[in-house]
């Protein structure tokens, strides 16, 4: 008897990581249709729980993201997310993109296109990123893989997060009248919370 996993991201993908892993796809039904949902031992993506039924099949749901606040009240013995899959990366994006604006990158590029060195104009609108105070909103894996890449610009970091966990090199706060104080002193303020 074959396993049935609904997705809600395109099948061909599904078959396709199936394929590459060592996964014996004859074991397994990949179904679609919505109106079949209930009939799925594993669901993946995001899920349309108004379909699901209090008496469905389903085991597992994986989902596509790291969200999973809409899922409360859903009654499934396993509920996972990517929590962490993307946090390096987005890391490296956001302290390129800090880069970009305070080192004037984003001029360079246009100016570059044109062919033209306009030094004069670059150097006044240039700033140190170093030294800055920062707020992380959320303490999760991006926040902490940022704070590992930022260390040598020696910022003031401080990190709200609902958890008083301590973060190596962090200021921690958990209260938002703190928060709101901080929130005057600081140069960046960096939203990792998800789906915000």
């Amino acid at each position: 008897m074959s396993m049935k996993i609904w997705s809600s991201v395109s099948l061909k993908i599904l078959e396709k990581s199936i394929e590459e892993s060592d996964i014996d796809s004859t074991q397994l039904e990949l179904i679609d249709a919505v109106e079949d949902i209930n009939l799925a031992e594993i669901l993946f993506g995001k899920i349309p729980i108004e379909r699901l039924v209090q008496d469905n099949a389903v085991k597992w749901i994986q989902l596509e993201s790291t969200d999973a606040s809409y899922l409360k009240g859903v009654q499934v013995p396993n509920i996972t997310n990517v929590a962490g899959i993307s946090s390096r990366v987005i890391a490296e994006s956001l302290l390129g993109s800090l880069l970009s604006i305070y080192r004037g990158l984003f001029w360079c590029r246009e100016y570059q296109k044109e062919k033209q060195w306009r030094r004069w104009e670059i150097r006044s609108n240039l700033k140190e990123l170093s030294n800055k105070k920062i707020i992380i909103l959320g303490g999760g894996t991006i926040a902490k893989n940022f704070i590992q890449l930022i260390q040598s610009f020696r910022c003031v970091i401080t990190v709200f997060r609902q958890q008083n966990l301590a973060i190596e090199g962090c200021l921690v706060i958990t209260n938002i009248e703190e928060l709101e104080q901080a929130l005057y002193h600081a140069d960046i303020v960096i939203n990792t919370f998800p789906a915000s």
